[in-house]
């Protein structure tokens, strides 16, 4: 991290302690951080703390009908309210558009399409009178609701068009099997979800564009963007990030996994300082050859809250997530997408989404695919194997989670 970037670090502290009641009690204990040290001695945010009373972080003197509210997705529980200035706003855009300039040749403004929890299928933003960005429905893709979306982005014609992994490998899959033409997308951007290589090579074949992946949250955005390698590196410019242990709350050693934590350096609205963001991933010590010299994060897609239940104790669900590694082999590569799911210490489902029907190897399949689980577990369970169409959605973020407990 550049050292203008610790200045800024330590600055967003000040002011949180200076303009908000959380902050200023929290923080009273602790003389003036100007050190990693002290920075370290900070109390960590979790999104309870936000939830329980948000206008606890909401800096002095900010009136709400004067700025920009959203909402978290709820996948780890209730939304949480978010409060930032138009200016903040202007400025997450401004870093997000920057990354995205690394992958395409095309001046501000552009035009977007992204799709989001809405009740209208599809809904306009204006600039200037100009359709600026499209917006997409989450909810109920039917044959009728794809046919709708393709019409409106083929007269629309957006340079980017962002989404989950999974909806954008339903459009793709629907454009393919249809055989339908799009005028050119330049970026298509993946956010939120895991994406594989193999949703990436069909989504890129399709569109035949590109995919880029973002790592950020509603709250704060973009923590981190990948390259064209595939590596995500860090937004530094606006974002300080932690891997902490999620048994001592203690910083990890480099390149060691844990709880991502993040620090905006751009939210003085309602501050960030040592957020546990729930997700998993480390810092590699590695250098890109990409030439960007900004740190790489790897995100291991799993939660903090996503644990196996077992008798023993709980284990965080990456240990069979090798699962989806696995999928690129030859026995598995019937295979687009799939799903695990919990239903007690010793049962888990295993949804499998088939790259097409009837496939002549099933039963191969399946034994290697319980093979893999079983493998990856330190006692006996039992699997079963259901072959579906899609994977389920959390109801209330319509993300596919990858692993779901029900204990």
């Amino acid at each position: 991290m550049l050292e203008r970037n610790f200045d800024k670090l330590f600055t967003s502290v000040s002011l949180a302690r200076k303009n908000t009641i959380h902050y200023s009690k929290n923080l009273l204990h602790l003389p003036k951080i100007d050190s990693m040290k002290l920075f370290c001695n900070i109390p960590l945010l979790d999104k309870e703390d936000i939830r329980k009373d948000y206008k606890l972080f909401l800096a002095k003197g900010r009136i709400e009908k004067d700025l920009d509210i959203t909402y978290t997705s709820g996948s780890t529980g209730v939304p949480i309210k978010y409060i930032r200035s138009r200016r903040e706003t202007i400025d997450l855009g401004m870093s997000l558009a920057m990354e995205r300039k690394k992958w395409i040749n095309a001046n501000l403004p552009y035009t977007i399409a992204h799709f989001f929890k809405t009740v209208r299928p599809i809904t306009y933003k204006y600039s200037k009178r100009q359709k600026s960005s499209m917006i997409l429905s989450l909810y109920d893709h039917t044959p009728e609701r794809l046919n709708l979306f393709i019409s409106a982005l083929s007269e629309f014609k957006p340079t980017i068009l962002q989404g989950y992994s999974s909806t954008l490998y339903e459009i793709a899959k629907y454009i393919k099997d249809n055989n339908v033409k799009l005028p050119e997308i330049k970026l298509i951007e993946n956010r939120s979800e895991h994406l594989s290589e193999k949703q990436r090579n069909f989504i890129e074949n399709t569109f035949d564009t590109k995919v880029s992946n973002m790592y950020g949250m509603a709250e704060h955005y973009p923590i981190a963007y990948s390259c064209r390698l595939g590596n995500m590196h860090i937004c530094e410019g606006n974002a300080f990030v932690e891997i902490i242990s999620s048994n001592t709350n203690n910083p990890v050693g480099d390149g060691e996994t844990g709880e991502i934590v993040i620090t905006s350096l751009i939210s003085e609205t309602m501050p960030l300082i040592r957020y546990k963001t729930g997700d998993i991933g480390k810092i590699s010590t590695n250098n890109c050859e990409c030439g960007d010299t900004r740190a790489i994060l790897e995100l291991s897609y799993g939660r903090t809250n996503n644990y196996i239940k077992t008798p023993h104790g709980n284990i965080n669900s990456s240990v069979i997530r090798r699962l989806f590694r696995y999928m690129y082999d030859d026995e598995l590569n019937w295979i687009n997408q799939s799903q695990i799911i919990q239903e007690d210490y010793y049962t888990f489902k295993v949804n499998l989404v088939p790259n097409k029907w009837p496939l002549n190897n099933v039963n191969v399949i399946e034994r290697k695919v319980e093979e893999i689980v079983k493998s990856s577990l330190p006692y006996n369970v039992k699997i079963k194997i259901e072959w579906v169409s899609k994977l389920e959605k959390n109801p209330v973020s319509k993300k596919v989670s990858e692993f779901i407990s029900k204990c």
